[in-house]
């Protein structure tokens, strides 16, 4: 497993808000973009529901998500 990688830029929800508060599902999440965007979206404030294939990647994620204070 990689290193979790420092991600930057904001997210926005349908109606050009933020996400704070917000629950969002990632599929995908284990790695990639999709890994990207579920830490970018859980430093935003959204808790987060990681869904990979591959669960030890989407482990990890949630692993870094925790530990950066998110859900």
């Amino acid at each position: 497993m990689s290193a979790a990688q420092p991600v930057a830029g904001t997210l926005q929800n349908d109606r050009g808000g933020n996400l704070q508060g917000k629950a969002i599902a990632i599929t995908g999440a284990g790695r990639g973009l999709g890994a990207a965007y579920a830490r970018l979206a859980a430093a935003q404030g959204a808790r987060v529901l990681v869904n990979d294939i591959h669960a030890k990647a989407a482990q990890g994620v949630v692993q870094d998500i925790v530990a950066a204070g998110g859900e």
